[in-house]
């Protein structure tokens, strides 16, 4: 019976698209005017790579990073951010947030 698979299929299409429209709504904003909590749902949203995501959110949670401060990082500022939060292969976590920061802004 193929009746949960497609359960699963439109179940992860409504996310993808729920995810999509967020960002949209976010993307009516500057990035860098972007509050903390709007960073944190940015960073909630983006595809991170996989066993990362709770270890990032959990970063710029307590970092309280703001729009203006996530459009201050540097590759190097960033990667060493991530390790010293815990970050595991913080060189690819950072060139995929960089690439989404940079389409973002």
């Amino acid at each position: 019976d193929s009746t949960p698979k497609l359960a699963r299929r439109v179940a992860h299409q409504n996310a993808e698209q729920q995810k999509h429209e967020a960002l949209e709504r976010l993307m009516e904003v500057s990035v860098s005017e972007w509050s903390e909590a709007q960073v944190s749902e940015w960073v909630s949203l983006i595809e991170l790579p996989d066993g990362c995501a709770e270890a990032v959110q959990r970063f710029f949670s307590q970092e309280s990073v703001n729009g203006k401060e996530l459009l201050e990082f540097t590759a190097k500022t960033l990667r060493m951010s991530l390790r010293f939060g815990g970050v595991q292969e913080p060189e690819s976590v950072t060139e995929t947030i960089l690439r989404q920061r940079d389409a973002a802004s």
